[in-house]
């Protein structure tokens, strides 16, 4: 779609129609909805891939820590003790900035939605859309339990490297290496 629909306080300084401009223009409210229902799939499908490259780039680093732990002892000595020192230090510094940075991107994507069920609220308030109508993204309660995972999943991922950047180094430098017996 290459306009959007814009609030309708904008004063006609928007670029494209607006949602009341469709209704004012006889456009039935049930393509309303449609045009406001896209735009919440849109953004969802966007939470979605975000969370999914969250959860994917997490496994990898994650991996990567934990190859990293294990040669720790090899690498003792070595010429490749100063980079191992260095990735170690770094992976997570570099897991929990882009935990950040995806997380502010799920949060932009559900203030997008916020903004688009406001709208349709207000348009049925007004009566410019009637009562009937059904509900953009369902109930509040099942919505927010809903988000909970794109919430709080960045944050959890945060508290993980946090731990691990505070506690393995610590343990590290009192030369204190896990080897687990099967």
């Amino acid at each position: 779609m290459s306009h959007s629909l814009n609030d309708p306080c904008d004063n006609g300084n928007a670029i494209g129609p607006t949602s009341q401009t469709f209704i004012e223009a006889g456009t039935c409210w049930p393509d309303v909805y449609r045009l406001y229902r896209e735009q919440i799939d849109h953004e969802d499908d966007l939470i979605n891939q975000r969370l999914s490259l969250l959860v994917a780039s997490q496994a990898f680093l994650f991996s990567v820590y934990a190859v990293v732990l294990n040669g720790s002892a090899a690498t003792r000595g070595s010429l490749f003790a100063f980079q191992h020192r260095v990735i170690f230090w770094s992976i997570p510094f570099i897991a929990t900035t882009l935990c950040w940075f995806i997380s502010c991107s799920i949060r932009a994507a559900m203030n997008a939605m916020s903004h688009i069920r406001e709208r349709w609220t207000t348009y049925r308030d007004s009566g410019l859309i009637p009562a009937c109508a059904p509900e953009l993204q369902g109930e509040e309660k099942t919505r927010k339990l809903g988000q909970l995972a794109p919430r709080l999943l960045p944050y959890i991922f945060i508290a993980i490297w946090v731990v691990l950047y505070i506690l393995c180094p610590f343990l590290f430098s009192l030369g204190m290496h896990f080897k687990f017996k099967y």
